[in-house]
C-alpha cells in the first residue's frame, strides 16, 4: 500500500505499508530489515528529509534478552549497490540487565539534508542481534491477545515513511 498525503509543514509524503510479511530470525549479521526499504526524492524547496521505519520487536528463540541495531542505508542506482548514510545514523535497541522485554513495537526516524538530493535514493535499513539474544523483527501470531485473553490472529504491519521538510 502506497498513501500519498498534502501537508502545508511537510511535502511529498510517502508511506509504505508492508501488508505480506513473516517473522524474520536475526543474526550477527546485518541483514535488510525487512519492509523499511523506500524509493524517495525530496521536494525541491525542502533542506531536510525525515524518514521513519515502524516494526514489531519480538523473541526469536529462547533468549530472554531482545536486541537489535540497525543501520541506515541508501543506493543512488535502484538497488545495484548500497552505502551506509553515516552521521549518526545507527540505532541499538535492547533489554538492559533485569528490564527485560520479550516484545516491543519501536519507531526509528531519522532528519537527513536534502543537500544536493536531487533524483530517486533507495533507503533502506539493516539490522543485526547482538551475540546472546535471540531477536527478530515482526510478530508470531500469538504474540497479540484480544480482549478475551485468547490469541487472535492480528499482525502489526511494518511501515516505512518520508517527508520533506523546508
Amino acid at each position: 500500500m502506497t498513501y500519498q498525503i498534502q501537508s502545508s509543514f511537510a511535502e511529498n509524503f510517502k508511506i509504505l505499508t508492508d501488508t505480506n510479511i513473516s517473522i524474520q530470525q536475526l543474526t550477527n549479521s546485518y541483514a535488510y530489515a525487512t519492509g523499511s526499504q523506500i524509493d524517495y526524492v525530496p521536494s525541491p524547496s525542502s533542506s531536510l528529509v525525515v524518514y521513519q521505519y515502524s516494526v514489531h520487536l519480538t523473541q526469536g528463540g529462547n533468549s530472554s534478552e531482545l536486541n537489535a541495531q540497525f543501520k541506515l542505508q541508501y543506493s543512488d542506482d535502484n538497488g545495484a549497490s548500497y552505502s551506509e548514510w553515516g552521521d549518526n545514523t545507527e540505532v541499538y535497541l535492547g533489554s538492559a540487565g533485569t528490564y527485560i522485554k520479550s516484545r516491543t513495537v519501536v519507531d526509528i526516524k531519522f532528519c537527513l539534508s536534502a543537500s544536493g538530493w536531487n533524483n530517486t535514493k533507495r533507503l533502506r535499513l539493516v539490522v543485526l542481534e547482538d551475540s546472546g539474544s535471540t531477536t527478530a523483527l515482526h510478530q508470531l501470531d500469538q504474540d497479540f491477545q484480544d480482549d478475551t485473553n485468547s490469541y487472535a490472529d492480528q499482525k502489526y504491519f511494518p511501515s516505512v515513511s518520508c517527508y520533506s521538510v523546508e
